[in-house]
């Protein structure tokens, strides 16, 4: 008996802040899930990945506040029911993860993933939201 694989991985949801994405494409239902957080948007094995936790069972996942500016990534291990293990398999989200942060502040400014801040000023006595590139 061959050993069970993965195929056509997919991170299936809205990348933002507090929703719940899945891993679909693995077909063992005993298979285990890692989930991970990268800044860069393409895999190279496990290089620059930083676990979110040690739960290894999860195909949904809440995405934390923590992973905001950063691509969610899956480490899928397919199983059989006997234990049997596979080759794991990585899927890397489309796009990094977006905030869902919506309150309103006369004075106010937020970091918005790796390169960006938003702020708030006012002009012409209207308030205006500003994006702000940090790297420069």
């Amino acid at each position: 008996m061959s050993p069970p694989k993965v195929t056509n991985l997919k991170i299936i949801g809205d990348i933002r802040e507090g929703n719940k994405v899945t891993v679909t494409g693995g077909t063992e239902s005993s298979s285990r899930v890692q989930w991970f957080k990268s800044t860069y948007s393409t895999l190279e094995g496990e290089n620059g990945l930083d676990a979110f936790g040690t739960s290894k069972i999860a195909k949904d996942f809440r995405i934390p506040l923590g992973a905001v500016g950063y691509f969610v990534v899956a480490e899928f291990t397919p199983m059989t029911l006997n234990g049997e293990s596979g080759e794991s398999a990585y899927v890397i989200s489309e796009r990094a993860v977006e905030s869902k942060l919506f309150f309103w502040s006369k004075f106010f400014s937020f970091k918005v993933g790796l390169n960006f801040a938003v702020k708030m000023k006012k002009k012409c006595g209207k308030y205006q939201w500003s994006f702000i590139d940090i790297n420069t």
